[in-house]
């Protein structure tokens, strides 16, 4: 799985197989846990910065808001919310892995969002066949 990240924009752009998707569905779901990410994936993305790991904490109450955001200095794409709003946003991850043609999805704030906090990063997910068509 390869994130990228744009410092200057606060957007993350995270494309990967299917089986790496699935995966990060998966622990978003279970609401604790990591994944390794490809961190030399720099030279094939636009982003200045390629994430290194995933990091997912549930917060409570249930139904918290789901923050989306980066530690910068160990280069961790971090996720926290409720385990109701943690699985919406699995849901939607799992979806795009289990898509066949190529695209992408925009997960990002705006207002009266069902799920996310209005602080969280703007992501990109794309299609394990790619980002467009």
């Amino acid at each position: 799985m390869r994130i990228g990240f744009d410092p200057t924009a606060g957007e993350l752009d995270v494309s990967g197989t299917a089986n790496e998707l699935t995966a990060l569905a998966d622990v978003v779901r279970a609401g604790e846990g990591g994944l390794p990410a490809d961190a030399a994936s720099r030279e094939r993305s636009a982003y200045s910065e390629a994430l290194r790991t995933v990091k997912v904490r549930t917060t409570e109450p249930p139904d918290s808001l789901v923050v989306i955001c980066v530690d910068v200095a160990a280069l961790t794409l971090l996720i926290r919310g409720g385990l109701e709003k943690l699985a919406v946003l699995a849901n939607s991850l799992a979806e795009v892995a289990r898509w066949e043609r190529s695209g992408h999805v925009h997960i990002e704030y705006h207002p009266g969002h069902y799920y996310l906090d209005p602080n969280s990063a703007a992501v990109v997910v794309n299609s394990p066949h790619g980002s467009m068509p």
